[in-house]
């Protein structure tokens, strides 16, 4: 499958929990060339935070009644996904793709 249509995809997911569970935040997209070709999606909400980041990753789990698969694929998509409860409240996720170039 095309990477930019995963790397939408995983975007697409991110931005819509910021927006879903936390009313909004940030989003980032950028390109780094260093040490090699990737993309890094960085999203960021205000939100109450995930209670159990651990099961946030697992398959069909949810807080708000959806099917469970969001944060799941995300993490099938990207290469690595840092996820973090912020110290003043809301949600950091960072996820690289390496690119082939």
């Amino acid at each position: 499958m095309n990477q930019a249509f995963l790397v939408a995809t995983a975007m697409s997911e991110l931005a819509r929990n910021a927006l879903y569970h936390a009313g909004g935040g940030k989003a980032v997209i950028r390109c780094r060339t260093q040490p090699s070709a990737m993309i890094e999606l960085e999203v960021c909400d205000r939100g109450p935070g995930i209670k159990d980041l651990e099961k946030a990753f697992s398959e069909g789990y949810s807080t708000r009644g959806t099917l469970g698969l969001g944060l799941p694929s995300v993490k099938r998509i990207m290469d690595r996904v840092m996820i973090e409860n912020r110290p003043q409240g809301g949600v950091r996720v960072i996820a690289w793709k390496q690119l082939n170039c």
